[in-house]
């Protein structure tokens, strides 16, 4: 804790005799306005206080009013006297500018603003506000203009603006007067706190009666302030100040206070022609020329800068990419508030982001700001600095989480945050920037996206939606991303043979990313490129067209388990369904090459991130189909999107389930095989059942679950197959005994064996 000795001995270097010193003592000084220590010295001794600040801020406007007139009275002799001039001048300046802001912070203490009322400060800050403006500087216009607004708010302060009359015409002039004063430190407008002023004094029936009651054109001219959106509120309480007094009626009627508020007021454009005739003539001819300003976003609704409102910084400038490779990567977030400072953004306000695509986000639900050690590990922590603007702070982030867009949804893409509660106001050029950091990737990986945000008041009223511009943001996508397997549908009872002609396969996809097609009704550079992803299927196959896919079964879209995991799926025991759906292309935009099928996304068309998809394909099995034993026995899927960045198209591939264990087994035919009865003997007319045992060997592993399939080269009747009954090895020779048929076999026809237990070979 720092004593009364400490703060006294700070506030006397304000008067030292070095103007470097006087700048440093001003600049700690205000790194103290803050300090719950230094405002209670300050409500025990407010003259100690107030007044070195006031003198050190008149002596910076003296010393600038010096340096003005003496510029350009040296000779080509004397530049370095000059320069030194003119770094005093600056350091004067400084201090005067620290010593002002020091003021306007201490001000809004009752105590010190009453303080100030003593030692004159309206006079004197108005006189200095006079001259800076007579001579043309007016640096610190808007520093006067806010102390001023503070120190009008005691009754002390407005009676002595009231007492007198030069001085308060002067502030009414040079609120109204035009042109303003260009911008400065970021306030578009630095006479604005002068409205203020004006609200106060007229709370005063002094104040009424210098401004309000008569014949009065300043408050007139004051109403017309309603048309600027920055200036209204100050204005409509200032009218409502002097409505509450009938000696004023005279002079409001006087005025043109309807048709001032009307032009913000008034749904004009909405407003159907009978009701627009009975307006007041006046009022109707005064819409239709200038038309109506709707009280809306912007009447104290916070709100982003209309250009560059959120902008994505980092990462890659050559391609625009900011590439979130893992936790620890940051995402940065420069944020601009509205133009004026009814469009400001405040503490509590509720930023909410959205990452895209919103089914693969993953996000932790808790989140707190980067220096809070008491958040759990693997939250989300947030940095919130500024960027441009000086003495300003965005403070520290104490409410923040992650949530489902929908209620009970296992994807979290949203972060909502509650703007800190010690963050100064965000409006003009003003720039603050928020990090976020241990951002949970999805899985999948993500393509090229813009961000979404929203600001809002803390109550969830007033939204402004953005789409972030600056960069845009992927996270690498992964090889297991897409899920992918090979179905089938077992035609007339058959699984596809080597060498059949053609049989239909189908291939469920479940992409990681969204795909968009191609979109030329966009201008450039913003044409849409195409998006595109191929089917690659193993060796020995070739892709001959696309099938319409009929989904049957209760069961679609659930999993289907074995004993040896996540094993065959038939069409009607596919994986369970996306959140985004669960569906079939349109046929026309595959193309076919070799054992290539190629899909392009229709212009203008969308499959969202995680869609389910199931295809059709007809395939030729061909003659050389790999075993399923071969590790090259594997399916593939490549995608060719640029995400929402049209600059740079992402390509990434995917390997998925063969044909044989775990997926669709290509039946090759079987080598060295022996049929023969238990009991030969001649056939008879009498049909016969005969017990058959088959001999053969297997050329590769038969898993558990498969099947032996038989083609009898006889013809007849049909045979019937029984369950095997009992089950041999020797010498790698498989016995299968107990298949039982009857009467003659009709050529083409196939006996079954289930084989059961461990492989065999």
């Amino acid at each position: 804790m720092v004593d009364d000795h400490t703060f006294t001995e700070l506030l006397g270097l304000l008067q030292d005799q070095k103007p470097e010193v006087r700048r440093f003592a001003a600049e700690t000084v205000l790194s103290q306005t803050e300090d719950p220590d230094f405002l209670d010295f300050c409500k025990r001794e407010p003259r100690r206080c107030a007044r070195p600040l006031l003198r050190l801020a008149e002596k910076a406007e003296q010393d600038s009013a010096e340096a003005a007139a003496a510029a350009g009275g040296y000779s080509s002799g004397q530049e370095k006297s000059e320069k030194v001039a003119a770094i005093q001048a600056a350091s004067n300046l400084a201090a005067g500018v620290h010593a002002l802001k020091c003021l306007v912070n201490l001000s809004a203490v009752p105590a010190v603003a009453e303080e100030l009322v003593s030692l004159n400060a309206p006079k004197r800050l108005t006189e200095a506000l006079r001259a800076g403006w007579l001579e043309g500087r007016a640096q610190m216009a808007h520093w006067y203009s806010m102390l001023l607004a503070n120190v009008s708010t005691c009754k002390k302060g407005q009676e002595a603006l009231c007492a007198d009359e030069g001085m308060l015409k002067f502030l009414v002039a040079a609120y109204l007067t035009t042109p303003r004063l260009p911008a400065r430190d970021g306030y578009e407008d630095p006479l604005l706190w002068l409205g203020a002023v004006l609200v106060n004094v007229l709370v005063l029936p002094e104040g009424r009666k210098l401004l309000a009651i008569g014949k009065s054109q300043e408050l007139e001219m004051l109403f017309g302030e309603m048309s600027d959106r920055s200036r209204r509120a100050d204005m409509v309480n200032a009218a409502k100040n002097v409505c509450l007094d009938m000696d004023c009626h005279e002079a409001l009627v006087a005025t043109d206070l309807m048709l001032h508020m009307a032009r913000f007021l008034c749904p004009w454009d909405t407003m159907d022609t009978e009701h627009r005739s009975a307006l007041p003539s006046v009022l109707r001819e005064s819409l239709e020329k200038e038309g109506a300003a709707l009280t809306g976003a912007g009447n104290n609704d916070p709100q982003f800068a209309v250009d560059v409102g959120l902008e994505i910084v980092g990462g890659d400038e050559t391609t625009n990419l900011v590439t979130l490779q893992d936790g620890s990567t940051r995402l940065q977030l420069q944020m601009m508030g509205g133009q004026y400072s009814t469009a400001k953004i405040s503490r509590g306000n509720l930023l909410s982001i959205w990452l895209e695509p919103l089914t693969a986000w993953q996000l932790p639900t808790s989140c707190g700001d980067r220096t809070d050690l008491s958040v759990e590990a693997g939250s989300m922590r947030i940095h919130c600095f500024v960027i441009f603007g000086t003495f300003r702070r965005c403070g520290e982030v104490v409410n923040c989480a992650g949530k489902p867009v929908v209620p009970f949804a296992t994807q979290i893409p949203w972060i909502e945050v509650e703007m800190p509660p010690n963050m100064n106001d965000l409006f003009g050029p003003l720039i603050y920037e928020m990090d976020i950091y241990s951002l949970k990737l999805p899985s999948s990986g993500a393509l090229p996206h813009r961000l979404m945000v929203q600001i809002m008041k803390d109550d969830s009223t007033k939204p402004h939606f953005r789409v972030a511009t600056g960069r845009f943001y992927n996270a690498p996508t992964r090889e297991f991303a897409t899920i992918g397997r090979v179905l089938t549908s077992p035609q007339n009872g058959l699984e596809p043979f080597e060498g059949v002609p053609t049989h239909v396969l189908y291939v469920m996809l479940q992409l990681a990313v969204p795909l968009r097609g191609f979109d030329r009704t966009q201008p450039p550079p913003n044409v849409r490129p195409d998006s595109s992803f191929v089917i690659q299927a193993p060796p020995g196959f070739r892709m001959l067209e696309a099938v319409p896919v009929i989904h049957e079964g209760s069961g679609l879209g659930k999993v289907t388990l074995s004993d040896e995991g996540d094993a065959v799926s038939r069409l009607n025991e596919t994986r369970q369904p996306a959140p985004t759906g669960f569906g079939t292309p349109d046929l026309s935009g595959w193309s076919f090459l070799g054992r290539e099928a190629t899909y392009k996304l229709l212009d203008r068309s969308l499959i969202p991130a995680m869609t389910s998809l199931v295809m059709g394909l007809r395939v030729y099995p061909g003659n050389t189909s790999l075993p399923i034993t071969n590790t090259l026995n594997l399916w593939s899927v490549q995608v060719f999107s640029p995400g929402d960045h049209n600059d740079t198209v992402v390509n990434f591939s995917a390997k998925f389930y063969r044909t044989g264990l775990g997926g669709v087994p290509v039946l090759g035919r079987l080598q060295n095989a022996l049929i023969q009865p238990v009991d030969p003997m001649v056939s008879s007319a009498v049909p016969i059942i005969q017990p058959l045992s088959i001999f053969f060997r297997a050329v590769e592993d038969v898993p558990a679950g498969g099947s032996v399939d038989v083609e009898a080269p006889f013809f007849g009747v049909d045979a019937e197959p029984t369950d095997v009954t009992s089950r041999s090895e020797a010498n790698g020779v498989l016995v299968l005994s107990g298949l039982s048929g009857w009467g003659r076999t009709k050529q083409g026809n196939k006996l079954g064996a289930q084989s059961a237990g461990e492989q065999a070979k």
